[in-house]
């Protein structure tokens, strides 16, 4: 009967082990449904069908969900908001979901005027996103997920980037304790950096953790770049934020950022130090 006993406890325990580990290909198989949507350009029929996507996959893990909708340069701009309790939270994580209606980036003249397919710029954060929604639903703080929409439309005609985080800020009735913002982390040869305009503490808590589970050589505790980003304005009433972001990723604001060029791993690495992370909160 011991013996049983202990091979019940043993299953119990793969069991909960697996229920509690970030999926990576569940992750990367949220980044191909949304580009097989096509461009998810502010106001456009690929951007709504992503819309209806979200929300109807956080619902279906039990979140309330809130839609943030207004317009900006005639365009209909939607944030959605995903909340594990109807108290104000205390940690913000966020992502945006649009792409960029051009890939001006990209080697070839005649492609530069097409929309930039974007599997790591807009579809790796909000992979990760979704499928930290299945667990921390029950996470003890009160955490909201979100996922901005126009933040990736800067500098085309009147544009800035990061309009919908904007929006967002300029509208909080509150101060989160603290900000997460994730951006192209799908990059197969990932390398994230310590962002300048983040968060010392925050950074140094994640990259420590990041380090205790193997992943120092794409968390890397230096400094590289200050990036425009949706933790800017977050950043900019005193909140402290702190952005997770690749951005030696060859294929950026590309018609080449596609499925090919990231990879299950590297949303797995992301999304794991997070689970850890919040694990210590």
């Amino acid at each position: 009967m011991n013996k049983i006993f202990s091979n019940l406890l043993f299953i119990f325990f793969i069991a909960a082990c697996s229920h509690n580990a970030f999926d990576e290909q569940r992750a990367f198989q949220y980044v191909a449904t949304q580009v097989a949507f096509g461009p998810r350009i502010p106001g456009s029929i690929g951007s709504q069908n992503t819309q209806k996507f979200i929300s109807d996959e956080i619902t279906k893990h039990g979140w309330i969900i809130e839609k943030q909708e207004f317009i900006h340069l005639g365009t209909n701009v939607t944030n959605i908001i995903a909340k594990n309790t109807t108290e104000p939270p205390s940690i913000i994580i966020g992502t945006h979901y649009d792409t960029r209606a051009i890939s001006d980036r990209d080697p070839d003249p005649n492609l530069q005027d097409s929309p930039v397919p974007g599997a790591n710029d807009g579809a790796s954060g909000t992979a990760v996103l979704l499928e930290l929604s299945r667990h921390l639903l029950i996470h003890e703080n009160s955490i909201w997920l979100v996922f901005f929409d126009a933040e990736d439309q800067g500098k085309l005609g009147d544009w800035d980037w990061s309009i919908g985080a904007q929006y967002f800020v300029e509208n909080l009735s509150f101060l989160p304790d603290e900000v997460i913002i994730i951006d192209m982390i799908g990059d197969a040869d990932l390398n994230i950096f310590y962002e300048a305009n983040s968060s010392n503490l925050i950074s140094e808590q994640i990259w420590t953790k990041a380090h205790q589970l193997g992943y120092a050589d794409s968390f890397i505790k230096d400094i590289k770049y200050a990036i425009i980003d949706d933790h800017l304005p977050f950043v900019n009433q005193g909140i402290p934020s702190v952005l997770l972001i690749d951005l030696d990723y060859e294929k950026w604001h590309t018609t080449q950022d596609d499925l090919y060029h990231i990879s299950a791993q590297s949303l797995g690495k992301v999304g794991t130090v997070l689970l850890a992370y919040f694990d210590t909160k």
